[in-house]
């Protein structure tokens, strides 16, 4: 599953050489979300850590979106704040 608003074919031979053409590494590279970008959080323990469970919610959304289909869903905290990355799980659908 791409986002048509992360494809750039200039980005993804960038992608492709430097993660050495592994098509799950490239995936959750191009399905990368920055939460912080759109979520405003305060920089405190209790705020970061619900922006990460936020974060890690994005399973369930993904389901919604996609019934029939499983992904690999890994939220992690960043010095900025989390990241959301995914890819689809072969077998399920897409």
């Amino acid at each position: 599953m791409l986002w048509d608003r992360s494809y750039e074919p200039g980005n993804f031979r960038l992608w492709y050489d430097e993660l050495k053409g592994d098509t799950a590494s490239i995936e959750a590279k191009l399905n990368e979300f920055r939460l912080w970008l759109y979520v405003d959080f305060d920089d405190d323990p209790a705020s970061r850590s619900n922006a990460l469970d936020l974060a890690r919610a994005w399973r369930l959304s993904l389901g919604d979106a996609f019934p029939g289909r499983a992904f690999d869903v890994r939220a992690t905290e960043t010095a900025d704040g989390p990241v959301v990355r995914f890819t689809s799980l072969p077998g399920t659908g897409g």
